[in-house]
């Protein structure tokens, strides 16, 4: 596999209606924060569990619309390679939620090149039910490429309904209204009957929240980043990850800068619990990931943690970048509050982070010949998770950590906060 980016810019935009107002509004799928043009309302959009979209029909109006449901992969495929190395392939895919050998395998460019809505009770016509449930996509997903050593998807998963119609016993595409079969080599017979067999759903729901962005402590209007996945209270320097059941607060630190701090990238610090490897202490590390260090002997004290960038970046180099500061293992005081120096959004959520573990480990253990065949053994459960800030400087057109020797351009910062 080659190295790729974390992303490409295949973005749809999303229509709906201001939940306050009723106004039309429409967002591209990575935004998170809305705030609406007519009544100004800001709010933080979360889903219940994936984003359901679905695809206009422009058939005639004397047609009964059947919906049927795509999963779509967006992110990166990390796998953990024969050659005992760590490759990323970005993933940019729709397959079947409902497999048929009638219903078209992918939905081509029709997202890229149309505008997309949310679901909702007003859906008129036969949905018909994702027989690979959401725990099951992922698993479905992997099992289209070779599984080596280990891999791991990461990025988002949505669900999307795109309308068809049958007429004289043929399937229609309902967005361009010609047949489904028009480039196979047989044609498809299929009739009403037939699509009636389907298991369809009782109703689509709107399953998307719109959370006010008040603070919950103090009542400040609050910040955030149209990717980010935190929201900031800058007046009571709190920080809260939006949720279906609400606003849950955050724990916050930064390592202190000086004065050539010119950013803050944030960093997931994750305490975990490990079977299948001992991996708890410095010393441990050490160890593991057969660096050349001189054994203290406080080192079996300092607890080991990971160290994950809570930002999207190349997959290549956000390998890098959680292998050198979790083989550095950063022992300076932290202050437990917001930084206030500029600080860059965390695009990166938890559940993607907690993913990575077992990648980046890989990424960092020695005597790769031993370990790689161990890695489905080991299991890794985070137990105490909290966000840091380090401080970067700039050097020319990148930002750099000295210590910790990362580095990375600006340019490529703001590709991933587009893609």
């Amino acid at each position: 596999m080659r190295k790729k980016r974390w992303a490409v810019k295949t973005e749809f935009v999303v229509e709906f209606q201001c939940p306050q107002c009723g106004a039309p509004a429409s967002l591209e799928e990575s935004s998170r924060l809305f705030i609406c043009e007519y009544c100004h309302v800001k709010s933080y959009l979360v889903p219940r569990d994936v984003f359901r979209y679905v695809l206009p029909s422009r058939a005639p109006e004397n047609k009964e619309i059947i919906y049927y449901p795509y999963w779509r992969y967006r992110g990166v495929l990390f796998v953990c390679m024969p050659s005992y190395t760590v490759h990323g392939e970005v993933i940019n895919k729709i397959l079947q939620a409902a497999p048929s050998g009638f219903f078209p395998f992918d939905l081509g460019f029709k997202t890229q090149v149309m505008k997309i809505r949310f679901t909702g009770r007003d859906i008129k016509g036969r949905v018909l039910y994702p027989i690979i449930p959401f725990k099951d996509a992922l698993e479905y997903f992997k099992d289209h490429y070779p599984d080596y050593y280990h891999s791991e998807f990461i990025g988002s998963l949505d669900l999307i309904y795109a309308p068809f119609y049958v007429q004289d016993d043929t399937l229609y595409d309902a967005i361009s209204n010609g047949r489904v079969d028009t480039y196979r080599d047989e044609p498809i017979i299929v009739t009403q009957d037939l699509i009636t067999e389907l298991p369809p759903v009782d109703h689509l729901q709107q399953d998307v929240k719109f959370i006010p962005t008040l603070c919950p402590n103090c009542g400040w209007d609050m910040d955030c980043a149209r990717d980010s996945y935190l929201l900031v209270c800058k007046n009571c320097s709190s920080f809260y990850k939006p949720g279906w059941e609400g606003l849950k607060t955050m724990r916050v630190a930064y390592l202190p800068g000086d004065r050539n701090t010119a950013l803050y990238l944030p960093f997931w610090r994750i305490r975990a619990e490990m079977t299948g490897i001992k991996l708890n202490s410095y010393e441990d590390l050490i160890k593991i990931a057969n660096l050349v260090k001189f054994m203290r002997e406080d080192c079996a004290q300092k607890k080991f943690y990971f160290w994950i960038p809570g930002f999207r970046i190349d997959s290549h180099l956000f390998l890098k970048i959680a292998r050198n500061i979790t083989v550095s293992q950063p022992q300076e005081s932290l202050e437990r509050s917001v930084p206030d120096a500029p600080a860059y959004p965390v695009n990166l959520p938890i559940p993607e982070v907690v993913k990575t573990l077992k990648t980046v480990l890989a990424g960092f253990v020695g005597f790769p010949e031993v370990n790689y065949p161990k890695l489905e053994e080991i299991v890794i459960r985070p137990k105490r998770l909290a966000l840091i800030y380090l401080p970067f400087q700039v050097m020319g057109s990148e930002f750099i950590h000295p210590k910790y020797k990362v580095r990375v351009t600006k340019k490529t910062l703001e590709h991933f906060r587009l893609s």
